[in-house]
């Protein structure tokens, strides 16, 4: 493949740029080759094994977030949404990011107000854990559970925020029917 390369751009002039793995040496090269002059090459292998490396963590990170069970957003400083998994989509009832991306984070819940609030509390304090209740695209409200903190570079600059929700609708309706029953059976005893 390697010669094959070689005599076209010896043949051509034309310049080619690309990576390869090298099993023998365990080893991925980035490899640029020009022709200086007619009916020869130059090969230049920049070794580039770590990038590789950190690509592939990265993209792990990815697909992680991606298959997560619970939703979760990333939004600009502001509190607009850049990033929503999977999760968030079938939660809230829409089908495509397309639909949720670069709208505010409070637009989704039942009280901007107490939502502008939490977007307030992780600027000034780096985080914020509670209950709120969402709205879902059908208009649908619907009980959760934030865990939402500023993400910082490794400079310690915020650069976005992070949230992540657990549906505790059934809870909540378990509670208050555990409730009602009590305050029944608290009644009936008067």
């Amino acid at each position: 493949q390697l010669f094959a390369i070689y005599a076209r751009v010896s043949l051509t002039g034309k310049p080619e740029k690309f990576e390869m793995f090298v099993k023998a040496l365990k080893m991925w090269f980035s490899i640029s080759v020009y022709s200086p002059g007619e009916r020869c090459f130059v090969a230049v292998f920049d070794v580039i094994s770590e990038r590789k490396k950190t690509e592939e963590a990265l993209r792990e990170k990815d697909w992680a977030i991606e298959s997560a069970i619970n939703p979760i957003v990333i939004s600009d400083l502001e509190g607009n949404l850049n990033y929503v998994n999977p999760a968030f989509l079938k939660l809230w009832g829409y089908s495509s990011p397309a639909e949720v991306l670069g709208k505010p984070a409070v637009g989704f819940w039942q009280m901007g107000e107490k939502a502008a609030e939490v977007i307030k509390a992780v600027r000034t304090k780096g985080g914020w854990s509670g209950e709120l209740i969402a709205q879902g695209k059908d208009g649908a409200f619907f009980d959760v559970y934030v865990a939402s903190n500023m993400v910082v570079n490794d400079t310690g600059q915020p650069v976005c925020m992070l949230a992540s929700f657990a549906d505790i609708t059934d809870r909540k309706r378990a509670e208050e029917t555990l409730k009602v029953f009590k305050e029944s059976l608290d009644n009936s005893t008067d």
